[in-house]
């Protein structure tokens, strides 16, 4: 029992993963009838029902995906899932209102970026989240290379990515390899802060596997902090406890899987 509990959940993670998928909307269906209550799966099938131009379906799917990520205490998530169903239909004042009043609720968490939106208001949260572009990559892609100038605060809404970080040594001016670590779902990228300094990357950044992330650039996250000071702090306490790469720590491990197509006789019960 305890075999096919764990297969099924490995098909799941998958499906979520983009490693295996699934094409047909009746199938999907029918997947969701014996899997009713996982968000991610919802944000998938709501992905799909996009592509096929189900519009309505669609929003109500993301919606679902956000109610359930908001369950499971997944803010980012459910941030995103949200914002995909109002580029489709525009909120009204109350569904805003209904929907900052489900996040507060989550409360904060261990994450930075939890307790970054936890501290919003209302409006903040708002304009923040219609800031936010979102983009898609598959394993084994560079995000971003050492010299690269710093554009962006990226959020990681999904997936695994690698960071190899680099300094320079200050008499051959050469880039001497730092340290190594694994960005995962939740964390987040980008060195743009203080806003008044330019930065270049000091790192190579490559996903590790398919990847979601959320992003707003510096030039809008500085507008947004001239209308709501308020950010301007948020941000600062994001920058302030940077992660300190710790060598003795463990390291998290990721597995890389190969994309396929579900078998359409699979039977999830």
């Amino acid at each position: 029992m305890h075999d096919g509990i764990d297969k099924q959940n490995n098909i799941i993670s998958h499906i979520i993963d983009g490693s295996i998928t699934i094409d047909s909307v009746a199938e999907f269906e029918n997947l969701l009838k014996a899997v009713p209550n996982d968000p991610g799966l919802h944000r998938v099938f709501a992905d799909l029902l996009k592509k096929e131009k189900s519009s309505e379906a669609a929003a109500d799917e993301y919606g679902n995906a956000a109610k359930l990520f908001i369950k499971a205490g997944s803010m980012l998530q459910a941030i995103v899932s949200k914002s995909l169903e109002w580029q489709i239909f525009k909120p009204s004042d109350q569904e805003e209102q209904t929907f900052y009043s489900s996040l507060c609720k989550i409360g904060s968490k261990d994450t930075a970026i939890q307790d970054f939106f936890i501290k919003m208001t209302r409006p903040e949260m708002m304009i923040f989240m219609n800031s936010l572009a979102l983009q898609l990559f598959p394993a084994e892609k560079t995000i971003k290379r050492f010299g690269d100038e710093e554009n962006h605060l990226y959020l990681i809404v999904s997936g695994a990515l690698e960071e190899n970080i680099y300094h320079r040594l200050k008499k051959t001016e050469k880039a001497q390899k730092k340290s190594t670590r694994n960005l995962l779902e939740n964390d987040f990228f980008g060195e743009i802060y203080p806003f008044e300094e330019a930065k270049l990357s000091q790192s190579d950044i490559e996903t590790i596997t398919r990847v979601e992330l959320a992003k707003v650039s510096k030039s809008s996250l500085i507008a947004i902090c001239r209308k709501y000071p308020n950010i301007k702090l948020l941000v600062e306490g994001l920058y302030e406890p940077r992660f300190v790469y710790d060598e003795e720590a463990p390291s998290r491990i990721v597995r890389k899987t190969a994309r396929s197509q579900l078998p359409t006789q699979l039977n999830l019960k």
